[in-house]
């Protein structure tokens, strides 16, 4: 989760996936200060995999209570 004021990041979380098929849900959590964020993902491709990087991203969410 990015500030998009200050480009800064609010929140941060780093996962690694040893699975091949399957799904799992991801939270991160924030003092919520604004209501609007950027939100960034990034996949990287980890020694010795023999395949490309790759990532199915669908259903995210953003929630905030005041």
């Amino acid at each position: 989760m990015i500030d998009p004021d200050t480009w800064t990041y609010i929140a941060l979380k780093s996962i690694t996936q040893d699975w091949v098929h399957g799904w799992e849900l991801q939270t991160v959590s924030w003092t919520a200060r604004r209501s609007d964020v950027v939100l960034r993902f990034a996949v990287v491709q980890r020694n010795p995999y023999w395949h490309a990087a790759q990532v199915d991203l669908d259903d995210v969410v953003v929630q905030c209570a005041y």
